[in-house]
């Protein structure tokens, strides 16, 4: 497919071609993305708003976030443009927390803590080791499967809710340590 370059917008690190003619946005630095939907502000928004938080956001916190910037959109509009998201490998899915799905734009290899206190998620920065390389050999080995990453997610208590804790106010403390 040939597309012709017509316009470059620069938003936050990101360059956004599109296509006016066949309607195809491709956002650079992302992984295979053509999108064949029409151009979207909103659309724009919703993953703009993703990549510049770290806090893992879920479709709610988005809406509520771009709401009085986009009166007219939709919790519905929201939860499908993250479906193409995902669809398109630009977030992936944390799984659900306290009832809401979790999102994350940094395809990079790394792990989380999920405190099961407040429900914030945290990234655990980290390569993959020496230690993974031999896992992924095993496995490969043992179920002739071919592994292309790994997820681990760590739970407790972050620092704020720990010191919740420590003064008896943290719901599932009784008192007695």
């Amino acid at each position: 497919m040939q597309v012709k370059y017509i316009k470059c917008i620069y938003k936050q690190k990101k360059l956004w071609y599109i296509d006016r003619e066949i309607r195809i946005v491709i956002v650079l630095g992302m992984i295979n993305m053509q999108v064949k939907r029409n151009f979207s502000a909103k659309r724009e928004a919703i993953y703009k708003a993703i990549s510049d938080t770290s806090i893992h956001p879920s479709a709610e916190w988005l809406y509520e976030q771009l709401k009085p910037n986009f009166p007219d959109l939709s919790l519905g509009t929201v939860y499908r443009n993250l479906a193409v998201f995902k669809q398109n490998g630009v977030v992936k899915s944390l799984g659900v927390f306290n009832g809401q799905e979790r999102f994350d734009h940094d395809l990079s290899q790394h792990s989380h803590f999920v405190c099961e206190g407040c429900f914030s998620i945290q990234d655990v920065l980290e390569g993959v080791s020496e230690q993974d390389m031999a896992a992924y050999g095993l496995i490969e080995r043992e179920y002739g499967a071919k592994v292309r990453g790994h997820s681990v997610i760590f739970y407790g208590l972050c620092k704020n809710c720990r010191a919740l804790e420590k003064e008896c106010q943290y719901p599932g403390n009784t008192g007695d340590k």
